[in-house]
């Protein structure tokens, strides 16, 4: 028990470190392809150790909602409000995390982890359009200083680079610690390769043009301007779509099953 304490104390931490750096140290803006994987080893455990899942939850909202303050920390904020925006933020991100939990044991995800990623983008498009300030935690803003890296979201909608980070993020996870030990050299080669393809293929790919920064969902005017492929950000609006049915179908599967 007390090495599971420790084991969690220590995911928490660097989850926090790796996720707080990517964002105030641009050098560092890499790690965020790496940030969020401590999340899933997290969740990972806790299925296989069938532990609280309140325990669980709250692990999550710990590093969420510190890692909000701390990109917070790195905007200019004058007043009360842009500091809870960060705590309703880790909220909402969380219920990711919940529905996942939901659905998975009701319908059983298909997709594992990854259907997290729809969740959780389903959930950052609706908090942009509650209020578009939200968008400085939404994970593409770790780019803000490498525009050059992600400006073939022209085509996908700033959104592009959310699904970018949380793809790289599960893959990395599902081929370095989903029972694996990279320690002793237990890892999935071929699904490294195919992160670092994730990762690096768009990156090639980026047109000379100015990407969509998180600056440009502040005003429609510019972010019309700019995206030449698809309306608006159709891939937060997909994730809404196709989340909604999945909690409908678990709700089904819940009377179906009773």
């Amino acid at each position: 028990m007390e090495k599971n304490k420790l084991r969690d104390s220590l995911i928490i931490i660097s989850a926090v470190t790796l996720l707080g750096l990517a964002k105030i140290t641009p050098a560092f803006s890499f790690l965020i392809f790496i940030g969020l994987v401590p999340l899933y080893a997290l969740l990972f455990n806790q299925q296989k150790e069938a532990s609280p899942k309140e325990l669980l939850l709250l692990k999550v909202f710990v590093i969420l909602l510190t890692t909000f303050l701390i990109w917070n920390g790195s905007s200019s904020n004058t007043h009360l409000i842009q500091w809870l925006l960060p705590i309703a933020y880790a909220m909402a991100i969380t219920g990711a995390f919940i529905i996942f939990s939901f659905t998975n044991k009701h319908a059983k995800n298909r997709l594992g982890f990854f259907t997290i990623s729809i969740y959780w983008l389903a959930i950052e498009f609706l908090l942009y359009r509650a209020h578009p300030q939200f968008s400085r935690f939404m994970l593409g803003s770790v780019f803000n200083n490498h525009q050059a890296f992600i400006s073939w979201d022209i085509h996908t909608g700033f959104m592009g680079v959310s699904l970018w980070v949380l793809l790289s993020n599960i893959t990395l996870f599902n081929g370095t610690l989903k029972d694996r030990s990279p320690l002793r050299g237990n890892i999935s080669w071929p699904t490294l390769a195919f992160v670092i393809a994730i990762i690096v293929i768009p990156t090639l790919l980026s047109p000379d043009t100015a990407a969509i920064t998180q600056a440009d969902l502040l005003n429609d005017k510019f972010l019309s301007a700019k995206q030449i492929s698809g309306d608006g950000e159709y891939i937060g609006k997909t994730a809404v779509w196709v989340s909604i049915l999945l909690i409908l179908y678990s709700f089904v599967k819940k009377e179906v099953n009773k």
